[in-house]
């Protein structure tokens, strides 16, 4: 069943002869058709892990030009069966258009030296990402699309034909619905080339307590083993950034034996590196405050 029929048009547009021409380097014109298909089939399956609907979408495409420019139109149908609750009040293809809208003026505000974003979710069930030092709300699908890495090199793809002398804008315009219209030109493109790792932080906390050590390491950047003192079920491995304890035990001051204890404190946080990507968990010993031997242990366990 066909419940939707729309498009979107991609214009670029610029003073150079060759897009006055309506001529455009043939490899970026079928990467960047490639990539609004390849956006949009990844977005309708963002959509079906959120709404569990049975949908897909179609593209088809015809193109054209118009003075100093060079365009094609995408003809999406939006197919699916049991299309209903939230869905059947606002069109799928409307909120795909402005979830692409929101998550590209985003990319466009961070920095390139920015290599790093994180996504937190909120209580609300919402989330958030930092931009230019304020809190930026983004729902669900505006996240996932954030996130979706494949869709991001989609985007990319698109944004390249302005590394090109004369190719100077580029419009990506939803057919019904003006207000999701993009616009990118030469100046924001680069933050939209840029490949960052993206993550969304689920949770996180810090925890103060005594472990025993399972297995240690000499290297600052290899991990250790730690194993609760109160839970001798539960170890797990952990990063330690406290450089006054790693230079000691560099400088071999420090002296291990079975069962000794780090008094310390421990951040841990809760991650996943794509939207429904699996949570990971990781552990960072910020700070040890004291190295146990077994020998005072048992002793203050006799008191």
């Amino acid at each position: 069943m066909i419940f939707e029929d729309n498009s979107i048009r991609i214009d670029y547009d610029g003073s150079g002869e060759k897009i006055k021409a309506h001529q455009m380097n043939a490899k970026l014109v079928a990467d960047s058709i490639s990539a609004m298909n390849f956006i949009i089939d990844e977005s309708y399956k963002e959509i079906r892990k959120i709404y569990h609907a049975e949908l897909d979408a179609e593209v088809f495409i015809d193109g054209g030009f118009g003075e100093g420019s060079l365009w094609w139109l995408l003809r999406i149908l939006g197919q699916g069966e049991n299309v209903q609750g939230n869905l059947s009040f606002q069109s799928v293809f409307k909120k795909i258009t402005q979830a692409l809208n929101k998550v590209i003026e985003i990319m466009k505000k961070i920095s390139p030296n920015k290599t790093e974003i994180v996504i937190t979710q909120q209580e609300e069930g919402n989330y958030t990402i930092e931009v230019d030092g304020k809190s930026v709300v983004l729902d669900e699908l505006e996240a996932a699309i954030l996130s979706n890495k494949k869709i991001r090199a989609s985007i990319s793809d698109l944004v390249r034909p302005l590394l090109e002398e004369g190719i100077d804008t580029l419009n990506i315009s939803p057919s019904h619905y003006e207000n999701s219209a993009i616009k990118i030109n030469k100046e924001e493109r680069d933050s939209l080339l840029i490949e960052r790792q993206y993550k969304t932080l689920l949770d996180e906390g810090t925890v103060t307590g005594k472990y025993y050590i399972e297995t240690l390491s000499y290297n600052k950047k290899s991990r250790w083993k730690i194993i609760p003192k109160d839970e001798p079920r539960n170890g797990f491995n952990v990063s330690i950034i406290d450089e006054i304890f790693l230079a000691s035990v560099a400088a071999n001051r420090e002296k291990f034996a079975k069962d000794d204890l780090l008094d310390l404190q421990l951040h841990w946080k809760k991650e996943k590196t794509s939207f429904s990507g699996k949570i990971k968990t990781t552990y960072t010993v910020t700070t040890v405050f004291d190295h146990i031997s077994v020998d005072t242990s048992l002793q203050e366990e006799l008191l």
